[in-house]
């Protein structure tokens, strides 16, 4: 390119010193001029495609900073340093294009929880020096500010037998990437230095019945201690108190029991830790009871655990339905004639979830079943035309789920 632009120059100036015709020295300033025209638009463009890189970055900074300050950090260094981290991670225009970032900052405003990320640099041109124009300055900024909004969410996690099998892509056990997932997804929303903002987490374990734990009496009217099936009367797919409608004792459920909302990081890591496998798939009985831990009318029930109202504001519902198999067992019995009830009872139940205003997240592990996946999409809820239904065809993009979801979640606290 220098090559080209000596020899262009070159040759202007040795148009200008011939007097031989006017005609050529007018001919030679114009196509200076469009040369020069056309070069400004490249470097132009140049210097809008760094800052549109430059725009993802600072997004992305100005994010990772603001969940730092929501975490209740207060270091300035520290949160200036993750925000550069994650702007440097993001904007890889750096070395392609010879712009370099000189100035970046990230200032926090801990009484707004927020955080405002400034970066800027200076382009070199290549056409636009010969006008005199050497540089192009780039600047951009961004702020994340964290909405206060609690958090509620209900993870359902598949217990069943299939969980022990092997990942198609043998990165592991089945039930070992489910833990990994599901403790990424606490770790993002739930930092280890604490948050100044409410999130609590529901686990909700099934296999063939549900292990109700120390709820098993309340909700079975005194008949069991463990093991509970469906209600005894009526459908399922309703959120009444079990203390009106209580569920049948029996079957047999996993040793993993359902752990209502709670903010104890600690303690959610440690049920995710060892996960059980055994037994069928009682999909819709996990359904109603990721339901059953978000909705207020298990209060009665769930005590201090107890979730808010339900369009209470700065309150954001969510559960996230996960299984790798076929709906296929009801009152404790895996059979083929069960499959059509069970499904048709987890898509009711979803249909109630969304209708009291729970986001339903659902996430299918494997599966080879067309009517599996089409249950799950059913389940979803439709944002943007689409389900919010992962489809992960491996343990590596179950990882890729949960983290996905995890930071769509995350993206509702902050406004960018």
């Amino acid at each position: 390119m220098r090559t080209a632009l000596a020899s262009l120059t070159s040759a202007l100036a040795s148009l200008k010193s011939d007097t031989r015709g006017s005609m050529v020295s007018l001919f030679a300033i114009a196509s200076a001029g469009v040369f020069l025209s056309i070069g400004a638009s490249v470097d132009y463009g140049r210097s809008l495609s760094v800052r549109s890189a430059m725009a993802g970055a600072v997004d992305a900074a100005s994010l990772a900073a603001a969940k730092l300050v929501a975490a209740g950090v207060t270091d300035k260094a520290r949160i200036e340093k993750v925000a550069r981290t994650a702007y440097d991670a993001n904007f890889p225009a750096e070395t392609a294009s010879g712009f370099a970032t000189a100035d970046f900052a990230a200032t926090a405003d801990f009484a707004a929880n927020s955080v405002t990320v400034t970066a800027g640099g200076v382009l070199p041109t290549t056409f636009m020096g010969l006008a005199g124009v050497k540089a192009l300055p780039v600047a951009i900024s961004s702020t994340s500010t964290i909405d206060g909004d609690a958090l509620e969410i209900a993870m359902m996690l598949d217990l069943t037998g299939s969980m022990a099998e092997l990942t198609a892509d043998r990165t592991g056990r089945k039930i070992a990437v489910l833990e990994k997932a599901a403790k990424s997804l606490v770790d993002t929303l739930m930092p280890a230095t604490g948050t100044t903002n409410e999130v609590r987490i529901g686990l909700a374990p099934f296999d063939a019945a549900v292990n109700a734990g120390g709820l098993a009496g309340k909700v079975s009217g005194g008949k069991s201690t463990k093991c509970v099936l469906e209600r005894v009367s009526g459908s399922i797919a309703t959120d009444v108190s079990p203390l009106a409608v209580p569920f049948a004792a029996g079957g047999s459920c996993p040793s993993r029991a359902v752990l209502p909302l709670t903010a104890e990081r600690a303690t959610l890591l440690s049920r995710l830790d060892k996960l059980p496998t055994g037994s069928s798939t009682a999909g819709h009985l996990g359904t109603a009871w990721a339901f059953g831990l978000l909705s207020p009318a298990w209060s009665d029930v769930l005590g201090t655990a107890a979730p808010k109202s339900y369009g209470a504001s700065g309150v954001k519902k969510i559960a996230i339905l996960m299984t790798d198999g076929l709906y296929n067992t009801w009152g404790g019995k895996l059979s083929g004639a069960n499959v059509a009830k069970s499904q048709a009872e987890a898509v009711a139940t979803c249909s109630a979830m969304k209708a009291a205003g729970i986001t339903v997240y659902t996430v299918g592990f494997e599966l080879n079943n067309a009517d599996a996946k089409k249950t799950l999409k059913a389940c979803a809820t439709v944002e943007g035309g689409s389900a919010l239904f992962f489809d992960a065809k491996n343990g590596a993009e179950l990882l890729a789920a949960y983290k996905a979801i995890a930071n769509r979640i995350q993206q509702l606290r902050l406004s960018v």
